[in-house]
């Protein structure tokens, strides 16, 4: 697996974001010396200083695909299902007897 996200650092101290599509449009054109047009703005060859790995976007496509591959959102660390503070496991609202129809809504005002 290939995951490619850079940032051109431009002499001015902007930071240009380059999309993983882009990336091959901005080799080439500083191949050839030209101007080009990303999404994030524009970047001129003749002001680059540096064209580095953007660590934060990589990590974070790195961790949706491991939410994806092991569908660990609502896992807790043992792998048993969260239960979060103020729920309650089904089986026990069914062991009390209630059910669906039992509930009432309050009278509109």
């Amino acid at each position: 697996m290939n995951i490619q996200a850079y940032i051109a650092k431009m002499s001015a101290g902007v930071d240009v974001r380059i999309d993983p599509d882009e990336v091959d449009k901005v080799f080439q054109a500083m191949a050839t010396n030209n101007f080009v047009k990303v999404r994030q703005g524009g970047i001129n060859p003749s002001f680059l200083v540096a064209l580095v790995e953007d660590r934060v976007r990589i990590q974070a496509e790195l961790e949706k695909i491991k939410n994806i591959e092991t569908n660990n959102r609502y896992l807790d660390a043992g792998g048993k299902p969260k239960i979060y503070k103020g729920m309650e496991k089904l089986r026990d609202i069914f062991a009390r007897g209630e059910k669906y129809n039992e509930f009432q809504l309050p009278e509109p005002s």
